[in-house]
C-alpha cells in the first residue's frame, strides 16, 4: 500500500507540474497600439534634441576658433 508520505509527494509534484504548465500556457499581453500622435511627438522631441545639439556644437566651435 501507498503510505501518506508517498501520497503527499505525488500530490505535491502534481501541483508543481500543473503550476508550471499553467504559467507556461499563459498568453502574453499585447503591446498597446502606437498612434500617429505618439510617433509625431517622439519625432518632434528627437528633432528638437538634434537642433539643440547643433546649436551647442556651433557655439563650441565659435569659442574654439577665437
Amino acid at each position: 500500500m501507498i503510505g501518506i508520505h508517498e501520497r503527499a509527494i505525488v500530490v505535491g509534484m502534481a501541483m508543481m507540474l500543473f503550476g508550471v504548465v499553467g504559467c507556461a500556457t499563459e498568453t502574453p499581453k499585447a503591446a498597446p497600439p502606437i498612434t500617429q500622435d505618439h510617433v509625431r511627438e517622439h519625432s518632434e522631441q528627437a528633432f528638437d534634441k538634434l537642433k539643440q545639439e547643433e546649436k551647442n556644437r556651433a557655439a563650441g566651435s565659435a569659442v574654439d576658433s577665437q
